[in-house]
């Protein structure tokens, strides 16, 4: 728990710094939707001993899927941003 607890806090500060200290350095804020299904884990095994129902796993999983999902879409045009500039972004993100 204290694992998942640190990845959480440290994608969430991630997030913390590409949002409001360095916005231009870190564009589309790629941790985002990682961060939030990290700090549901998190939830989900915190207090031990509790009993977990089949929605709350189902709804774990279906989290991981689609931010994983979510961040490797976005990951494509993030570094094509990152490399070469906003308008071979623009020119990537017009094609696809």
């Amino acid at each position: 728990m204290a694992r998942i607890a640190f990845a959480a806090g440290v994608a969430t500060g991630i997030v913390y710094l590409q949002v409001s200290v360095v916005p231009g350095v870190w564009p589309l804020n790629t941790f985002q939707p990682v961060h939030m299904v990290l700090g549901y884990h998190f939830f989900y095994r915190f207090p031990g001993g509790v009993p977990r129902g089949r929605l709350s796993r189902a709804l774990l999983w279906f989290f991981y899927a689609w931010s994983v999902a979510a961040w490797g879409i976005r990951q494509p045009l993030t570094w094509t941003f990152l490399t070469g500039g906003a308008g071979a972004a623009a020119a990537w993100a017009a094609r696809h």
